[in-house]
């Protein structure tokens, strides 16, 4: 299912990419992906894998929680209300641009090494895009809540999008082979650095930014994570029909994806607005 030895150069075969770059990918493509199926667990291990998957989910919104409760009793509930305001348009632009399409890396039967990179690609461009278009909406979006903090805030959060498509494409490779216990982990640390930054800002005295430097940590160590457990560096180059698989299935998923989130965070707009 995984190779090595052979990987770099079957990796970099057909890519037009720099002699170092491709040094580079040698280097860091120390499992190499060839036409990878999904991995099939034997019972025992999709109970231990469940366990480590809701380990995982439930890290991610204790944290969340936590943060809000310790450092938003720091810094007050206005703080806490455009902060919350604006992360309610970065997980609208994830929930858009980047959740369906990571899926169609784990949904794929056989997986080969240009669908990686169409994805990566596609993921990170949309987080690239997604990022202009919410710091030049900014002060609009500021102006229809009646929250003049909010254009900064948003303008400070976008920049995490880059982020998440990044880590989206290398967290779907580590789901893809099942390792769970390892996403667990990363989220643990994730969280614990995105708190205690929050904490540290906020007993400095920086108030929205306090909130605003936790959710940035936590995201900026989620990637980096998901890079090195995945230990795949991305190609240069993109395959066409790699990116109409990709394309093929994520567009589905991204009009699921919308229709839930409108009905779970409506009454948070409604809220925001009103």
């Amino acid at each position: 299912m995984i190779s090595r030895g052979a990987g770099a150069s079957a990796w970099s075969h057909g890519l037009a990419v720099p002699g170092r770059w491709r040094e580079v990918q040698s280097r860091l493509n120390a499992f190499h992906i060839e036409a990878q199926p999904v991995a099939r667990p034997a019972t025992r291990g999709i109970l231990g894998n469940t366990a480590w998957s809701a380990l995982d989910f439930w890290t991610q919104q204790a944290a969340a929680l936590l943060v809000f409760i310790m450092v938003g009793n720091l810094v007050g509930p206005a703080a806490v209300g455009v902060v919350t305001v604006a992360q309610l348009f970065v997980t609208l632009a994830m929930t858009l641009l980047i959740d369906g399409f990571s899926d169609a890396l784990v949904q794929r039967p056989v997986m080969e090494a240009r669908h990686f990179d169409a994805a990566f690609t596609l993921l990170l461009g949309l987080g690239l895009t997604a990022a202009l278009v919410l710091v030049l909406a900014a002060p609009l979006i500021a102006a229809l809540f009646g929250m003049p903090d909010l254009t900064r805030t948003l303008r400070l959060l976008a920049l995490s999008l880059p982020l998440i498509g990044a880590g989206a494409a290398w967290q779907a490779l580590l789901q893809r082979a099942l390792r769970f216990r390892s996403l667990a982990l990363r989220s643990l640390v994730a969280q614990a650095a995105g708190l205690g930054t929050g904490i540290a800002l906020a007993a400095a005295g920086e108030g929205v930014l306090s909130l605003v430097g936790a959710f940035l940590a936590a995201r900026g160590v989620d990637a980096v994570l998901c890079a090195v457990l995945a230990r795949r560096a991305p190609g240069l180059a993109a395959d066409r029909a790699a990116f109409a698989d990709i394309l093929g299935f994520g567009r589905h998923r991204v009009g699921n994806q919308i229709v839930g989130f409108v009905v779970m965070q409506v009454d948070r707009f409604s809220a925001g607005l009103f």
